[in-house]
């Protein structure tokens, strides 16, 4: 049987990129999480940079009572050893993913983020959680001078030049309220400043 159009080939292999499954910080480094809570040590996963557009909510395939969100767009993971993939499609750990979701809500544009990922284990004193470890996504993007944040804090006086040393947001949450729990020495700093 003959080809009527004789310019078009087919490929022998497939060419280009495979499009695989979607990303997020459990496809970065296998087993980081188990051996998060084996060794009672945070251990580097690797990073997520990307651009998000949307998102798509559903029940998580674990447990069909709890519910999963996966980005859509365009991410750049980065594994634990330097080793690159591209993605359209990732998951975020949970105090990021409710973030960048609420500001795909309310902006409806892209959502830009670059997070180096880490699994800790459970800490002490704190609910545990189902797996005794979690996933902490800690932000790489710089806070340059122009950033709007920073020169409205140096314009109304409440800093004297734009640098974050210590970052009070960075501290514990509640696990069932998630309020944030005050850090005693950034609190002690602001007494002292006041």
């Amino acid at each position: 049987m003959s080809d009527n159009n004789s310019s078009i080939r087919e490929p022998i292999v497939p060419v280009g990129r495979r499009i695989s499954r979607p990303g997020g910080p459990g496809s970065l480094r296998f087993g980081a999480g188990i051996k998060a809570r084996n060794t009672n040590k945070p251990v580097f996963c690797g990073s997520i940079v990307g651009h998000a557009t949307s998102y798509v909510k559903h029940p998580n395939n674990k447990d069909a009572s709890k519910e999963s969100v996966r980005f859509v767009g365009e991410f750049l993971m980065i594994d634990y050893e330097g080793g690159q993939s591209r993605v359209y499609e990732t998951y975020l750990p949970s105090v990021v993913t409710r973030s960048t979701a609420a500001m795909l809500d309310r902006e409806g544009n892209t959502v830009s983020f670059a997070f180096d990922i880490w699994a800790e284990p459970d800490a002490p004193g704190v609910l545990p959680s189902a797996t005794g470890y979690q996933y902490a996504a800690f932000d790489r993007i710089p806070v340059r001078a122009d950033n709007v944040l920073m020169r409205l804090a140096v314009e109304c006086g409440m800093v004297a030049q734009p640098t974050i040393e210590h970052d009070p947001l960075s501290v514990e949450t509640d696990p069932e309220t998630g309020e944030v729990i005050p850090d005693p020495v950034a609190k002690e700093g602001r007494r002292k400043a006041g």
